[in-house]
Parts: structure tokens; C-alpha cells; sequence
């Protein structure tokens, strides 16, 4: 696999990861049938997210990051003993478990939130691709324990790195001041 394709798979598999809902039925049998060929049609994933806007728009975004030279967090990717341990045939044949699956997104969400080896990678993957770490330079240290969680939780990240993208694009709506519960006690 060179290194186009691996982006590809990459930000295909991060665009899945990222999104909301499943994929409505006409773009998963399509992606079912890609299975079939697959990795001599990596391309397909291309044209197949073009299909969709939802994926289309953030497996742009996660291309776009992954293909970007620049440094990233470096918490985000796996240990070295980690990336070891994941050959380009397991990627690819993680790949097209996905692909065959019945909803994708859901298969791929579920895998990210596993601990082994390959979990590590696609939250590694979200985390890489996202603007919200675009060069920044910290430590797993400097993530303060409360916050934890997020970085650990690939749909939480999403919802969150999804709302920043709305409130930055305007899409938010005013409601008013919360100023009022600012002093208001919350019981843990």
C-alpha cells in the first residue's frame, strides 16, 4: 500500500468514525459492494464519500489534516510498540470488515473505543485529523484528569469538534445569558 492509499483508507475510516448517523442504505451497500474488490479499488473510497455530503465533508477535513506535514499531537498516535504491532495488511483487512459490515459507522465507532492496538490507531486518527489539536504541542500531562474523558471518547469528540465547527460557522443561535447560574452550586 503506498502512502496515498494509506491516507486514504486513514481519512475514509476517520470520516466514518466522526459522523453522527449511519450512512443511508444506498451508500452502505455501496461500500459493501467496494468490499469486494477491495484494496485494488482504494480510489472507490473517494468517489464514495463524493456520494454523501455528511462523509464527504469530513473525509475532506481528514484528509486534508492527514495529508498536512506539519506536527500533531503527539499523544494522538499510538506507542511505538502500538504502531508496530498494525501491519498495512491489518489496516487493510480492517478495512474491509468495515466495509462489509451492516453500518459502518457504527462497526468503525464501536473498534475506536476498543483498548488493543488498532482502537488506539482510529482514536489516534480522530484525534490527528481534528482542528481542535491542530498544532498544539502537549503531553498526555498537560490534559488536565477531568478532561480526560473527551480525548478518550471518539463520539464525544465528534459532537464537540462538530458544534465548535457550527458555532464558527454561525450556525448557533443566541440564548441568552447564563449568567445567572454562574454561582449556582452542582452536586457531583
Amino acid at each position: 500500500m503506498n502512502s496515498l492509499e494509506a491516507i486514504t483508507i486513514k481519512a475514509f475510516l476517520t470520516a466514518l468514525i466522526r459522523l453522527d448517523d449511519s450512512l443511508p442504505v444506498e451508500v452502505q451497500k455501496s461500500l459493501n459492494e467496494a468490499a469486494e474488490k477491495f484494496p485494488a479499488n482504494v480510489s472507490q473510497l473517494h468517489v464514495l464519500a463524493k456520494s454523501y455530503s455528511p462523509l464527504n465533508q469530513e473525509y475532506m477535513e481528514a484528509r486534508l489534516a492527514l495529508e498536512d506535514d506539519s506536527e500533531r499531537l503527539q499523544f494522538t498516535v499510538p506507542e511505538a510498540d502500538d504502531l508496530a504491532q498494525i501491519s498495512d495488511e491489518q489496516i487493510i483487512n480492517f478495512a474491509v470488515l468495515v466495509l462489509k459490515s451492516n453500518d459502518s459507522v457504527n462497526f468503525a465507532k464501536t473498534k475506536a473505543q476498543e483498548s488493543n492496538a488498532l482502537g488506539k490507531l482510529l482514536l489516534g486518527l480522530v484525534h490527528q485529523s481534528s482542528f481542535m489539536v491542530k498544532n498544539s504541542y502537549m503531553s498526555r500531562e498537560d490534559i488536565p484528569e477531568e478532561e480526560r474523558w473527551l480525548w478518550q471518547n471518539p463520539r464525544a469528540w465528534a459532537s464537540l469538534e462538530r458544534g465548535l465547527r457550527q458555532a464558527q460557522a454561525g450556525k448557533g443561535r443566541y440564548l441568552g445569558s447564563f449568567a445567572q447560574y454562574a454561582g449556582l452550586e452542582i452536586d457531583d
